[in-house]
């Protein structure tokens, strides 16, 4: 059986278990693996490690029998009975609980996090330079001051294009909207995030080896391609979705999302990557 960790409502990824359906396997989406209905038993030690899923309708599945799993969103407990400030300590664990879980299984894992990944999935572009720099890509220029003046060159530099962006979160203003510095910033406090705005964003998806564009690929897609799958194998992500922009210094990374979402992308090319997805499930992905 293939597990799909996943939000019910995901499009996405029923489409991934209508293709396994089709091509004779069984699926299915999972919201939540550490909470019932769905009853959960890992054992493991230094030596081995064994686990079941026991699902709602009785039937039981052992690690060995999982074929591979697909996950969609890092697992956190639902709070239906809990009081907010009693939930901080059972969603860690059940983060980590599940990530160590994950890495445990011998099947195919699309996206087994590494754990930087997992525990902060909407991180900022520049929390990937490094990466970036192992792979030949450029993410867009960023700045993070609490010097006032330094913020304005920034901005003047950008043609008033530069674009707060909290560190923490995806809320995202151009900072010369009107009175921004004094709603939002106070860089006396605190530190103040600023990339650039205002440009054309191309989205683009790597799975395995494959890249898929939102429509046709961009000038100079060869050697951009390249890095993507670079970017991906250094992630240790099978699966990513990132925003390319044009700017005048060339092709740069505006956004990566170890989660993909997929929002931004045709009905032709969610088709390709859906098919791609369930071939590195099943283990038959072709080579580019």
């Amino acid at each position: 059986m293939y597990l799909l960790l996943s939000d019910l409502r995901d499009s996405f990824c029923e489409r991934i278990r209508a293709l396994l359906v089709q091509q004779g396997y069984e699926a299915r989406i999972i919201s939540d693996v550490m909470r019932k209905p769905l009853h959960f038993v890992w054992r493991f030690d230094s030596l081995r490690s064994d686990s079941r899923l026991v699902f709602e309708d009785g039937r039981t599945l052992s690690d060995k029998e999982i074929e591979g799993v697909l996950v969609r969103l890092p697992g956190r407990v639902a709070r239906d009975f809990w009081e907010p400030e009693d939930m901080p300590y059972p969603d860690e664990e059940a983060h980590a609980a599940l990530i160590g879980w994950l890495w445990s299984l011998d099947c195919p894992v699309v996206n087994r996090c590494p754990p930087p990944f997992w525990f902060c999935p909407g991180a900022p572009v520049h929390f990937w330079q490094r990466i970036f720099e192992r792979s030949g890509l450029q993410a867009f220029d960023f700045l993070l001051t609490n010097v006032e003046e330094e913020r304005r060159v920034f901005d003047a530099e950008l043609g008033g294009q530069s674009i707060v962006m909290p560190l923490t979160h995806a809320a995202r203003q151009l900072l010369n909207q009107p009175d921004q510095i004094s709603q939002n910033i106070s860089l006396n406090s605190m530190p103040a995030h600023l990339i650039q705005g205002g440009a054309g964003l191309r989205w683009v998806c790597v799975v395995g080896p494959h890249v898929i564009w939102d429509g046709p690929a961009c000038s100079g897609a060869e050697e951009l391609e390249s890095s993507l799958r670079k970017c991906s194998a250094l992630s240790r992500l099978t699966f990513l979705e990132l925003a390319i922009a044009y700017t005048a210094s060339g092709l740069r990374v505006a956004a990566v999302d170890p989660y993909p979402a997929l929002k931004s992308f045709g009905e032709a090319a969610q088709r390709e990557i859906t098919s791609l997805v369930v071939e590195v499930l099943t283990g038959v992905l072709r080579t580019v």
